[in-house]
């Protein structure tokens, strides 16, 4: 048996809020859109994330976390999870 550690990255991450979808948006590319196709519902604060490349989206409701890879993916985690994979840098 074989045992591993997540190797330590950096992340970009952005909560979601009802009163911070602005800030959601733009993480999310804005009107750029990078490579991801998106959609936010203003009345429940719910974000949904496609990428483009056809990977599974993912939807973030309001308190969850939108979390950016170095590679460019980005995915909805909740508020436990992003606590218990991630330390605050700044």
């Amino acid at each position: 048996m074989a045992r591993f550690r997540t190797k330590p990255i950096e992340v970009n991450a952005v909560q979601v809020w009802k009163t911070n979808l602005k800030n959601v948006c733009e993480f999310l590319g804005g009107e750029k859109r990078r490579n991801l196709d998106f959609s936010i519902n203003y009345s429940s604060g719910r974000v949904g994330v496609l990428p483009v490349e056809g990977r599974s989206g993912s939807v973030a409701f309001p308190s969850d976390w939108l979390i950016r890879n170095p590679q460019g993916d980005v995915i909805a985690v909740t508020d436990a999870v992003l606590k218990a994979r991630y330390e605050r840098i700044g």
